[in-house]
């Protein structure tokens, strides 16, 4: 009896955890063939699209009964759109562009490039990357597009890159809402 009532069901639509863990364990040479083996199988596409049609029946129901939704993803699967298939969606088992969901917060952490990348990749450089991933996140659909920035503590895979200073996220803030977006999210609560 609190009045406290769900309005808006999120979901996290990035590739499986063991996918991702299997690449990142491998260095060099090593790296390529466990990403081919992560992405290409036999019965990744049938997967995919038995996905797909789940996601829009969840969506539906969801829509019929009031929620709003919001689903966070990656930028990459953006090239997809205009394409007569959905490579990247079916590979990475991401599909974000093909439900129709209310929105969707596109995962631009700058914290994650500049970090994975060290000194090739300057924060100055992972904002300017994330500015232009989120324009073309905007020509795709500037009602549903949101933006997730980073992370302010450690995320799923334990070994991702934080901001360091509220000066860093201030600036990526800025950034953001000087494209027009209000909707930015910064994962996790804790932090810095």
């Amino acid at each position: 009896d609190n009045d406290l009532a769900v309005k808006t069901i999120a979901v996290d639509i990035e590739p499986p955890l063991t996918a991702v863990g299997s690449v990142q364990r491998v260095r060099g040479i090593a790296r390529l063939r466990a990403l081919a083996d992560a992405v290409i199988g036999p019965d990744r596409v049938h997967l995919a699209r038995r996905a797909v049609a789940s996601f829009t029946r969840t969506q539906s129901y969801l829509q019929f009964h009031g929620f709003e939704t919001l689903a966070a993803g990656i930028p990459l699967v953006l090239f997809d759109h205009g394409l007569p298939v959905p490579l990247v969606q079916d590979a990475l088992a991401t599909p974000l562009l093909e439900v129709p969901r209310d929105r969707i917060s596109w995962m631009t952490y700058t914290s994650m490039a500049s970090g994975y990348f060290g000194p090739l990749v300057s924060r100055a450089d992972s904002r300017a990357l994330m500015v232009l991933l989120l324009e073309r996140a905007l020509a795709f659909d500037r009602r549903r597009t949101a933006a997730s920035i980073g992370l302010t503590s450690t995320g799923q895979m334990k070994d991702e890159e934080i901001y360091r200073s509220p000066i860093d996220l201030a600036l990526d803030i800025a950034a953001v809402r000087a494209l027009g977006i209000d909707d930015i999210s910064v994962y996790s609560l804790e932090g810095i």
